[in-house]
């Protein structure tokens, strides 16, 4: 007789923390991580971690990053792209350069939502890594009030995060037949947060795309054939009789601004159709940022002023002859300037390194001088404008200077189907580091600070509560070790108080389903309640003793863990002696129990030991697979009898108690 099917209780909508994605429910949400326009990354935890894997299959991720379409982008097809894209990647690039893409999940059937399923990293994003470097050192001066000096890094680092680190990662994704298309630090991510782990994946393709298609397409250039890894469509991978033959497409006319303001190409804001050449340009601009501190239109960027980004960017390469936007005289000069590279006038790249504090200045003083034109009004005198900040040293230097010119040259230069020269652009960079600039009293910046702080909420204190006669159990193979800790669960349970707190809601919810009951609880005993529903869902996936460990630890939090009512169960009128039937406690009791029946309550030998056979005596011996901490004999056993005596008794008292009143109610007159 086939034992009845098990049935999980329900959870929060994905990704709300506590909530579960997936066959069975196999990925449980830990809280967000961030978000972006279209989507929002949620830390997840995989349920089916320590579940047999299918043959030939890599190894599964205990902790994993969701990224899940926001409701108003649903159906919009961005997702579907960029899982297509990060699974060729995945598939082609070195495991070091991208994040592993592991799944890609679609929900619901009239409201369809998309997730993706892939590597999580531990470290910041190269943006965050800045922002922190900044507020360490400004802090460690005592000068937070100037905290854009401390924005620029050293040159030394800035070539590392460049040449070292971003464009290796960009080489390998062109070489891949995919360009990225939205280039800026916060795309880079570290995998760790140590002293020496400096190791950075590419993130975020959403507007990634490829730029190879098949020979026979209408759309592809034959005059330059791919020769590389490429993303075959769909209908063409199925069939592998015949290798297809690929070639870049073919430029389009014009295209749609893609990208962001602060570091896009000149080019995409021409609006000529982003390559390779594109993802590069808007490296270079990264570049300039991280060792200057700040671009020229920094303050527009800011603003969202993509019109008087272009003006400025063509300004900075001698495409214009002023940056005054509303003279036809300075209008752009289709004529003149084009994608070959040719200029109006001579470029002026040392703007690019003036640095921030003088560019934010000059900023500050046009955005006064153009309200007063727009009034009638005449231009402040000079003592009446804010100052200029003076401008770095390394904008005199001819060598720094003329590094730069020779890579946008090159790139400028560049057509649609041209592979950029990444050598020469790594030594290009490389000619930062022969200093000749007279940097005098300028503040130089010291290295970057690479260790990334401990989250807050990671260490929990200890309950005065809990009995100190509680269980622990170990176990004697570093496999059946969970990777999971409680500090990562205790981090997520802070990170969903904090953002409680930060939208006003309380950590008593007023409505009463089972859902919202769930929600009270803290995220510990959800996971762990949410981990044995998996098992007893997919019995036949996971080894007994790996099950016994988890069931236990969902046993012992309800049997040895002090159970607040006033908290937990509704109507926010309870009290933890009051005496009445705890309702919620009640149905994670039964879950607790039905968990075990199909494991046969346990009742097996394989939960607490490995049989083999010594092949010299050919007799049985046995090792055991779990222990108590304290190595007590029987401990292991005893301590299970104990914890299901205690459910049953539980459930059996719980039944026998009557229903809490409701809360009082009152009524405006």
């Amino acid at each position: 007789m086939a034992k009845p099917k098990f049935k999980p209780t329900a959870k929060p909508q994905f990704p709300e923390p506590g909530s579960t994605i997936g066959s069975s429910g196999k990925y449980f949400s830990l809280g967000k991580l961030g978000n972006g326009t279209f989507c929002e990354i949620s830390k997840c935890c995989d349920l089916s971690y320590f579940h047999q894997p299918k043959p030939k299959q890599e190894p599964t991720l205990r902790i994993v990053a969701a990224k899940v379409e926001l409701s108003d982008f649903k159906k919009s097809g961005v997702l579907d792209g960029e899982s297509t894209i990060l699974k060729h990647l995945s598939d082609n690039m070195p495991q070091v350069m991208i994040p592993r893409f592991l799944d890609f999940i679609k929900t619901g059937k009239k409201d369809t939502c998309s997730t993706i399923i892939m590597e999580y990293l531990a470290g910041e994003d190269m943006n965050k890594l800045r922002d922190r470097n900044a507020q360490f050192l400004a802090s460690a001066r005592n000068d937070m009030q100037n905290l854009q000096t401390y924005r620029r890094l050293p040159v030394e680092d800035s070539i590392y995060l460049v040449k070292d680190v971003f464009l290796p990662l960009l080489k390998s994704m062109h070489d891949c037949g995919a360009i990225h298309r939205d280039v800026k630090p916060s795309n880079c991510v570290r995998t760790g947060t140590g002293e020496n782990e400096r190791g950075f994946k590419l993130v975020d393709f959403g507007l990634s795309k490829s730029f190879v298609v098949p020979r026979d397409s209408s759309y592809a250039d034959t005059d330059h054939v791919w020769d590389g890894a490429w993303d075959l469509p769909p209908n063409l991978k199925e069939d592998c009789s015949t290798k297809v033959v690929g070639c870049i497409r073919k430029e389009r006319d014009g295209a749609d601004f893609r990208g962001t303001s602060m570091y896009a190409s000149l080019r995409v804001h021409q609006l000529r159709d982003y390559c390779r050449r594109d993802d590069i340009w808007g490296l270079m601009y990264v570049f300039c940022d991280l060792v200057s501190g700040g671009l020229p239109w920094m303050g527009y960027a800011a603003n969202r002023d993509r019109a008087m980004c272009q003006i400025i960017k063509e300004y900075v390469h001698g495409e214009r002859t002023s940056m005054v936007a509303d003279e036809a005289a300075d209008a752009k000069q289709d004529d003149k300037s084009d994608s070959s590279g040719k200029n109006v006038c001579t470029d002026r790249i040392e703007e690019l390194l003036k640095g921030a504090e003088y560019h934010l200045s000059k900023h500050r003083r046009d955005v006064i001088i153009s309200a007063a034109k727009k009034a009638g009004d005449a231009p402040p005198s000079e003592e009446n404008l804010p100052k200029l900040s003076p401008t770095l040293a390394m904008m005199s230097d001819e060598n720094k200077c003329n590094a730069l010119r020779d890579i946008f040259d090159h790139l400028s230069k560049l057509q649609f189907a041209d592979r950029p020269d990444y050598d020469l652009i790594e030594k290009c960079l490389g000619q930062f580091l022969d200093d000749k600039s007279n940097e005098k009293d300028e503040y130089i910046p010291p290295p970057v600070h690479w260790k990334q702080p401990a989250p807050k909420g990671k260490h929990k204190k200890e309950s005065k509560s809990r009995p100190l006669v509680r269980p622990s159990l170990s176990f004697m193979d570093e496999g059946d070790i969970d990777p999971l800790g409680d500090s990562t669960l205790n981090e997520a349970e802070a990170l969903m108080q904090k953002e409680n707190a930060k939208e006003g809601n309380s950590s008593i919810t007023e409505s009463s389903t089972e859902v919202s009951d769930l929600t009270r609880l803290p995220l510990q005993l959800q996971f762990q309640l949410a981990q044995v529903e998996y098992n007893a869902s997919n019995p036949d996936a996971i080894p007994v003793h790996q099950a016994f460990r988890d069931w236990m630890e969902l046993a012992t939090s309800l049997v040895y863990d002090t159970w607040d009512s006033a908290k937990y169960e509704r109507g926010n009128h309870r009290l933890n002696d009051d005496g009445y039937r705890r309702e919620l406690y009640l149905r994670l009791v039964y879950q607790c129990l039905e968990a075990a029946k199909p494991f046969d309550n346990f009742d097996s030998r394989d939960c607490f030991y490995y049989e083999s056979h010594d092949e010299e005596t050919s007799t049985a011996r046995k090792r055991r697979k779990i222990c108590m901490d304290n190595g007590a004999s029987r401990g292991c056993m005893l301590a299970f009898s104990k914890a299901i005596c205690c459910l049953r008794a539980s459930l059996e008292i719980e039944k026998e108690r009557i229903f809490a009143p409701p809360p009082a109610l009152s009524f405006n007159r």
